[in-house]
């Protein structure tokens, strides 16, 4: 892997400060090169700005597309940045350079998931289509290399095929945000991917934690390593989580009633 690579030659110090440098360029580079055509200075005062997001926080539109978007990204993040590696090593049994090679292809399948995100964004603004839609489906898709995990396997290429498609599909969470953008009116696009973002990151550190909490329950095998049961348990867990979100995002309207913030987010599915 990549990482493991600069680690061997550089140290994990100098890997560390090689990409605090990095994100410093790219924030510099940001700044300094994109246009700021149309920006205004705010006329609000801090109270107001916190005030506006009770807006936000009272939409039904929100907290119809958040609860399986935060789920949805909490499985991507829990499975995907922490319990990847070891399953690789527990489940699928796999030697540590060989885990090494897997996580790697995750990482650029995860990479080219943002790249076409890129694109399909563009693609549907164009063709009047909601990002909201396309990022639903697929969450709902991610669902099911997600469920194919909890049989294991012993195929390599199988398992990396599985993991690399988690990986493509795991970002599809990250079209609600140019969908929400949409939605919302434009003072209040930072702050309602802000409010969103703030509870993805909350609940996928519960969500990596709790996957954890379930997979300790078993004891731990002769090798040192997760008993498979575990593995099998804490992605339960998670489908769960996100099937039951999915069926919210599906039903709210039903429960909620007709009024015109759902007319608006129907139009999306």
């Amino acid at each position: 892997a990549p990482v493991e690579f600069l680690a061997s030659e550089i140290g994990w110090r100098g890997v560390f400060v090689a990409l605090a440098t990095l994100s410093v360029f790219i924030a510099a580079l940001i700044y300094l090169v994109i246009p700021r055509r149309g920006e205004i200075s705010p006329t609000e005062s801090i109270t107001q700005q916190i005030k506006e997001y009770g807006k936000i926080f009272k939409s039904a539109y929100f907290w119809r597309i958040t609860p399986f978007t935060v789920m949805s990204q909490a499985a991507f993040f829990s499975l995907q940045a922490l319990w990847s590696g070891p399953w690789l090593r527990d489940v699928a049994g796999l030697e540590r350079d060989v885990v090494a090679m897997i996580l790697a292809a995750i990482a650029f399948a995860v990479f080219l998931g943002f790249l076409l995100g890129g694109f399909v964004t563009d693609w549907v603004r164009r063709h009047h289509i909601s990002p909201i839609t396309v990022g639903v489906y697929a969450m709902l898709l991610c669902v099911v290399p997600q469920a194919l995990l909890l049989l294991g396997g012993d195929n390599l290429y199988l398992i990396g095929a599985i993991w690399m498609l988690f990986g493509l599909l795991g970002t599809g969470g990250y079209l609600i945000y140019p969908g929400f953008s949409q939605h919302f009116p434009v003072h209040l696009t930072g702050r309602v991917n802000t409010a969103l973002n703030s509870l993805v990151f909350v609940v996928a550190f519960a969500g990596q934690w709790a996957v954890g909490a379930v997979i300790e329950i078993w004891p731990e095998q002769a090798d040192g390593g997760y008993a498979v049961e575990g593995y099998q348990a804490g992605i339960l867990m998670l489908l769960v989580a996100q099937v039951m979100a999915a069926g919210w995002y599906f039903l709210q309207p039903y429960f909620i009633g007709k009024n015109a913030d759902l007319k608006k987010s129907r139009k999306s599915v």
